[in-house]
């Protein structure tokens, strides 16, 4: 499995599998971060626990298909 990690700013988003998911910062205080997460409507979105290190799509919670 492989691991991918970005450095992102406020205001900045990621784009994930071809633009049908798009992870944004909204804002960070210290070591938190406010995530906004907008995903094609066939991808279900539910907010799962926080964790240290993210792998996979599941692990954030989101589930495809």
């Amino acid at each position: 499995m492989a691991k991918t990690y970005w450095d992102v700013r406020v205001g900045e988003s990621l784009l994930l599998d071809d633009g049908r998911i798009k992870v944004g910062v909204m804002e960070k205080s210290g070591q938190r971060a406010r995530l906004s997460v907008e995903a094609d409507k066939s991808i279900s979105i539910e907010k799962g626990k926080a964790i240290p290190a993210i792998s996979t799509p599941g692990r954030l919670g989101i589930k495809t298909g």
